[in-house]
């Protein structure tokens, strides 16, 4: 019998895969900071191992970039915290594991790139900029520290080697780094770590060491050569070894010298009418005083276009003087008329002051485009003496100065002060204040190349603002993109004598946040504006306090009109407070209009003036420069958007 055919099996049909939404690529972002540090602490600990950088740069941008339920304030300072925890373990010096991998993923850290090219355009620092100055602070927090001699190198060695590393990475300057090094080994209580820094950083990058500054490489030097101490003998002789020179006796560094003033002889000058005392204006409520439009400037000299970016006042011969992009240099009488155009073809005029005691105009400026020699930056000096139509007799250009940002004359001397970046040999950038002798460069009709008599370089980033203190002579204020106020003395020597808001040296806790963009002081108080919308009020009695004594921002309350509403001011651009009728009443620019902030309570008073543009609507207007006239009570204040100065008057609002 033949069997039964087999049973056909069923065919079971193939599922087809239901569609589902697609995943959000890369991990959940974190809700909170702790979520945020515990991401980053897990990314950067994945280092120790030898990986790719890109993906792990890649998503630490992610974080930056995506996060929406956190600032960027609190996401920098997450991926601080774990930076500093990752890195700087001390089990790394047992494991000989380097710092050197967990540093590299900084330059690769990316903002939005849209966001990145505003902040460049608006010489903001970037959040990679952001992130690498404070990582810069905080390692020269920690090796900044007092110590004896004979302390365990295990306490700093971690640190000395990432200052190393991102001197090699050119985070740090190289001639930024031999400076630092030097001030440290000078200090026999921080000498353990400037010999282990200058050890490592010579092990690191001696190339970069040897192309130095020649001048500050033989300073550096010279005190190496003139330590004693015992512990360090192996030290010195490893770094001189491989840097290929001999130990030789130091020598005495020269003395600042602070010439006397210009030997000039002025013709006698009708005198002025007597000037108000501040705080003489009578008939106003302070807590209601009001700033109002009651006249506008304008050359019709000048074509359309271009706009006034500076102003400087001559209280001698009460005279406004203004300079910007695309304008010459333009001389106001009091009331608005056109003393004197001076022109300034090709330079984009970045600064105008005025030298009271020969009444010489001072003028930086950056060439556009370079000048056929190469230059691109200079400062030019106008004799505006009676008789003297203002012309120029005195300049100074030097090719490796990349911008002049800023010029003060200082009063009683002979001598500027000019915040400059510096192209060095090796074609990195240095931001120092270079102090000039007037007497070496006021030569009618000349052109020189004189180098500054003294340079002060404790600023990392650009100088942006420079202002003389009163009646001290030879001292000076200086406000940094670095986010840093600080206090020199021209006769004492080349370091900052103080630097204010930075609570025991901790330059992650500065009281600015963002770049410091202007500087006024009258009598006791200073003044200093950010563009992170503060404006703090200092006591230059106790510049040892590591607070101001009142600081007015962004959570302060204002009155627009009647209505009170938050201080949103976008940024502090320039504050004038000199030559006030009223004590302590500042006029203050801002990004989004002019106020008036009155700073004689703990609690700043703040009023929004009656300035609005010219189209009827009731938008403020933005103002790029404002100055005080003490004999009148006026304040002058420079259009943001037009070669026009408004004149405006105090009212009761």
């Amino acid at each position: 019998m033949a069997p039964a055919a087999p049973t056909a099996m069923p065919l079971v049909p193939i599922p087809v895969p239901v569609p589902v939404p697609a995943a959000p690529i890369g991990p959940p972002l974190p809700s909170n900071q702790q979520e945020a540090r515990g991401m980053f602490i897990g990314l950067l600990a994945g280092l120790v191992e030898p990986v790719a950088l890109e993906p792990i740069g890649a998503e630490l941008s992610r974080i930056f970039q995506q996060s929406t339920s956190l600032s960027e304030e609190q996401l920098v300072e997450a991926f601080l915290e774990a930076l500093v925890t990752v890195t700087f373990d001390p089990q790394h010096i047992t494991a000989e594991q380097s710092v050197a991998p967990f540093l590299s993923v900084l330059p690769l850290l990316k903002d939005v790139p849209e966001r990145d090219a505003q902040r460049s355009q608006a010489k903001q620092p970037t959040l990679r900029d952001k992130i690498k100055g404070k990582v810069i602070q905080k390692v020269l927090t920690h090796l900044n520290q007092k110590r004896a001699v004979t302390t365990d190198r295990k306490e700093f060695y971690l640190q000395a080697e990432a200052f190393a590393v991102l001197c090699a990475m050119d985070f740090v300057a190289v001639d930024g780094a031999v400076q630092t090094i030097e001030k440290l080994l000078k200090n026999s209580e921080k000498r353990a770590a400037a010999v282990t820094v200058l050890g490592k950083t010579v092990e690191r990058c001696k190339d970069k060491v040897a192309a130095a500054n020649p001048a500050m490489l033989a300073s550096l030097f010279s005190v190496l050569d003139s330590i004693t101490d015992k512990q360090f003998e192996y030290d010195i002789d490893w770094i001189n070894n491989n840097m290929q020179r001999t130990r030789t006796p130091a020598a005495a560094p020269a003395p600042v010298a602070v010439p006397q003033p210009i030997p000039v002889a002025a013709a006698p000058l009708q005198a002025p009418p007597a000037a108000a005392p501040a705080g003489a204006l009578s008939g106003i409520d302070r807590s209601r005083a009001k700033l109002h439009v009651t006249k506008t400037f304008q050359n019709p000299a000048l074509g359309p276009g271009g706009t006034f970016f500076t102003l400087g006042w001559d209280p001698k011969a009460l005279r406004l003087v203004s300079g910007g992009k695309e304008v010459p240099i333009t001389v106001w009488e009091q009331d608005g008329t056109v003393h004197k155009t001076i022109d300034c073809s090709g330079t984009y005029v970045c600064c105008v002051d005025v030298e009271t005691m020969n009444q010489l105009v001072l003028m930086c400026g950056i060439f556009e485009p370079p000048s056929p020699e190469g230059y691109k930056s200079r400062i030019a000096i106008y004799d505006g003496r009676p008789g003297q139509n203002y012309n120029q007799i005195g300049e100074i250009k030097r090719p490796e100065v990349e911008m002049t940002a800023v010029v003060r004359a200082l009063p009683d001397t002979a001598n500027i002060i000019a915040g400059e970046t510096i192209r060095l040999m090796n074609n990195a950038y240095q931001e120092q204040i270079g102090l000039y002798d007037l007497n070496n460069t006021v030569k009618p009709g000349s052109t020189t190349s004189a180098s500054p008599v003294a340079t002060f370089n404790d600023h990392k980033q650009l100088v942006t603002c420079l202002t003389p203190l009163p009646g001290q002579t030879g001292v000076f204020v200086s406000g940094s993109r670095d986010f840093t106020v600080k206090i020199w003395d021209a006769r004492t020597g080349p370091t900052a004598v103080a630097t204010l808001g930075v609570p025991q040296g901790d330059f992650t806790a500065t009281t600015h946040l963002e770049m410091v963009t202007c500087l006024d002081v009258a009598g006791d108080l200073l003044l200093s504006g950010s563009i992170d919308q503060s404006i703090a009020a200092w006591d230059l009695r106790a510049v040892g306090h590591t607070k101001p004594m009142a600081v007015a921002g962004a959570t302060s309350i204002a009155n627009y009109h009647g209505q009170q509403m938050q201080w949103q001011n976008g940024g502090i651009l320039k504050a004038s407070l000199d030559g006030s009728p009223i004590d302590k009443l500042a006029a203050v620019a801002t990004v989004q209009g002019l106020f008036t902030v009155d700073f004689s309570t703990a609690t700043p008073l703040i009023n929004a003036a009656h300035a609005f543009d010219a189209n009827g609507s009731n938008t403020p207007k933005q103002y790029s420069d404002i100055k005080w006239s003490s004999q009148t009570g006026w304040l002058y204040a420079s259009a943001g958007d037009r070669a026009a100065v408004d004149l405006l008057e105090i009212t009761q609002a």
